[in-house]
Order: structure tokens, then sequence, then C-alpha cells
């Protein structure tokens, strides 16, 4: 991984490539000049990318120099901001196509799942954006109640699109970090290892969890009422790993949380944001909501009771 000076990345008819943008020289040490100028890695690739496209016959269009900010498939991404945002564009579109559908009581299947996968990808961009799909999916999933196969949009689901058109339209986009969940490990000092779990078909059935602070250990637990019981484990093991998150992280300040459960719903829930049941729908919006505030990067693994 250390050694790789470039990489490419090809989706369709969209190339993207990333170089390390050092000065080159040739084999006898003598900086590699064009025009004058000593030429970078960054602009060699460039070069002959364009030069293997061409040599097949094919036309480069809206072609980007090496730049440290690119538009790729309507997505900003940011090296000097270190971000990844929609772009302009796209989020003006998409917030007309939200409208428009909020406004609608029905629409045709197919143009209805056109609109759910630009949202889907849309979300990529913001995190709290797939907890306002669920309502969306629930009407097309019960389109077969109607005889022409239209989707009915329920109350909720337009509920959604509006909150979907009003994010999409705010000035300020934050996006994500560009940063991979795997940069977050337990052995990293700057990173806080949380483990939770729950049980349910027991007597005083809970949760704990806990973590280690310097030479400290800090944990939580507590029992669930009745009402609880009846969840499922898996969202009462997600539970457990929120209130286990909300309590401990603000006692030690890192940013940066490995969450470990036994639970390998909970752990797709935590890592996809867009789990199944309703409980778990609502508990990760305002999971994602208490993580954007705290500007929490979270990575999530499974590690089994006995171990």
């Amino acid at each position: 991984c250390w050694t790789a000076l470039h990489a490419l990345g090809m989706y369709i008819d969209d190339a993207a490539h990333v170089s390390i943008d050092d000065a080159l020289f040739d084999a006898q040490g003598a900086p590699w000049l064009v025009n004058g100028q000593q030429m970078h890695r960054a602009q060699a690739h460039f070069e002959a990318v364009k030069r293997v496209f061409h040599s097949f016959g094919l036309e480069t269009a809206k072609e980007q120099p090496p730049s440290f900010m690119v538009e790729l498939l309507g997505v900003e991404l940011s090296l000097g901001e270190q971000r990844m945002r929609l772009a302009p564009r796209k989020r003006g579109k998409y917030a007309d196509v939200c409208k428009a559908m909020a406004a609608r009581q029905s629409c045709p299947l197919p143009e209805y799942l056109s609109v759910m996968g630009k949202l889907n990808f849309a979300a990529i961009c913001f995190p709290r954006g797939g907890q306002w799909l669920h309502a969306p999916w629930r009407s097309a999933r019960a389109r077969f109640r109607t005889r022409t196969g239209q989707v009915m949009l329920s109350v909720a689901a337009r509920r959604s699109f509006e909150q979907w058109a009003s994010e999409l339209e705010q000035e300020q986009h934050v996006g994500v970090p560009l940063a991979a969940t795997g940069s977050v490990k337990p052995s990293d000092p700057s990173s806080l290892s949380i483990y939770a779990d729950a049980a349910k078909d027991c007597p005083g059935a809970g949760f704990g969890a806990w973590c280690v602070s310097g030479d400290e250990l800090l944990y939580v637990q507590g029992t669930w009422s009745e009402l609880e019981r009846q969840m499922l484990i898996c969202d009462l093991e997600l539970a457990a790993s929120t209130l286990a998150l909300v309590a401990l992280q603000p006692e030690v300040g890192k940013r940066h949380v490995c969450s470990f459960t036994d639970n390998t719903v909970a752990m797709a829930a935590m890592r996809t944001l867009v789990p199944s049941t309703a409980a778990m729908q609502a508990m990760t919006a305002d999971r994602v909501t208490w993580m954007l505030e705290h500007d929490i990067v979270e990575a999530t693994a499974r590690i089994t009771s006995k171990s």
C-alpha cells in the first residue's frame, strides 16, 4: 500500500486517477523537463491516461487536469479539505426532483425507483439521508395494493421527500470526511474501543458495555423494561451499543471509536445505517444525529461473546 504511486478507478465511462505529485528525474538524476518545466508524476500520469484512451480511438471529454479537487459522478472530492460532497448542480437537480415527488399522491413504479436510486446515491454524502428513505421504500413495497401498479405515496413518504429537498437546498453542505474505517484501529492510541453486549431471555436481562481509558476501566450497565424485552435481540444489541457510545465517548473524549458487538445484524445497522426493523431505524436516526453533532468517526466489528 505504501509503495503504490497511483490508482485508477472507472465506472462505465467515467475514470478517476490518483497520483503522488512528486517531481520526476531521468535515469541519470537530471530533472525531466518539458517546455522548460520539470514534469511531475501526476501530470505524466494524466498525459499517459489520455494517450491510452486515444490509442483505442476513444475521445476524452470533461477532462480535469491534476488538482486537489475533482468532480466525479456529480461528487466533489477535495484533498485539501479532506471532504466528499455532492456537487452543487446535482444537489439542485435532486432537490427539484424531491419537491416534485413531495407534491404527488402517486407515481409509476419505474419513475419512482429511478428517484429512489438517485437518493440512495446522494445518501453517500448525506449520512442522515438514509434515514429519510425508510418511508418511501415502504410505499414502494406496498404497490401491490393498487390495480395499476402505481406507487401510492404515504404522508410519511412525502414528508421524507420534503426533508431531502430541504437538506439538499442548504447552502452549507458539509459532506463526509475522506476517511476509511480501516484507519480507525483498536491499537491506535487516538481510538476508543467500546465493547457492548445485551441479554434478553434471562432474569434481570439488560445490557453492559465497557472501555479502557489510560489505566482506568469505565463501564455502563442497565436492565431492560418489560416493554423493551419484547423487542428483537438485534434491536437490543444496537440499543446496547448506542447507549454505550453516548455514555462512554464523552467521558474519554476521543473522536475515533471502534464499536464491538457480537450481533451481526446490529453490526450491519451500524455500518450501513439502513437497518430493516422499525426500532433499529428509529435508533439509527438518533444515533447518526448524535454522531454528527459530536463529530464522531466510527468503525464497527463483530466479536463473539466467548471471545
